[in-house]
């Protein structure tokens, strides 16, 4: 067993922000390509992760939860059909204007280059760039979050 502790990743950043802007729980379905967000949450232990049934219930459960704290909380969802299954529950909170926070990883990366279903998940996305931010720097967290 080594000494050294394990490098910090940009997953265990946002966990950080989790943790430190008070967000009451971050719920999520398990997935491969946001396996590595909920293991930074899980290691730092500071913000409860529920488990739901399905991605949209994640959403949904977010929604719910920022509602009755009055502090955004956070969903997550896998790339590809776990992000659009995110799209429910982005337009309802954007329709009442509720903040929370949904977290999916780039969808590009999980399909190859030129991919129909990429482009597809692309082009149902437009519709929320009023409302959806990529993070792609350090400083952009606070800002995408806020």
């Amino acid at each position: 067993m080594s000494s050294e502790s394990a490098p910090f990743t940009k997953a265990d950043l946002i966990a950080a922000f989790f943790a430190d802007n008070g967000v009451p729980a971050v719920f999520e379905l398990s997935g491969g390509m946001i396996a590595f967000l909920t293991d930074a949450v899980a290691r730092l232990g500071k913000t409860p992760i529920i488990n739901t049934r399905h991605k949209q219930a994640a959403g949904f459960a977010a929604e719910g939860a920022t509602r009755v704290s009055g502090r955004s909380a956070a969903a997550m969802g896998t790339s590809g059909p776990g992000a659009t299954n995110l799209i429910t529950a982005i337009a309802s909170s954007y329709f009442d204007s509720v903040p929370f926070a949904l977290w999916s990883r780039k969808i590009e990366n999980s399909y190859p280059r030129g991919s129909r279903f990429v482009a597809q998940i692309a082009r149902m996305l437009r519709m929320l760039q009023g409302v959806s931010s990529p993070v792609k720097y350090r400083g952009r967290i606070g800002f995408t979050f806020e």
